[in-house]
């Protein structure tokens, strides 16, 4: 029972950070790429 609650959780552990990142991911590669079109615009 141990050994299957473990890999659970870390399963559910490992989906929550892997959206997290690609969040974070999307938000600074937009942030950046809205800075870089205004920078090159103006």
């Amino acid at each position: 029972m141990t050994i299957i609650l473990c890999e659970n959780i870390s399963k559910e552990y490992f989906v929550v950070v892997t959206l997290f990142g690609f969040c974070f991911a999307y938000n600074f590669l937009r942030d950046n790429i809205f800075v870089y079109f205004y920078k090159h615009i103006l």
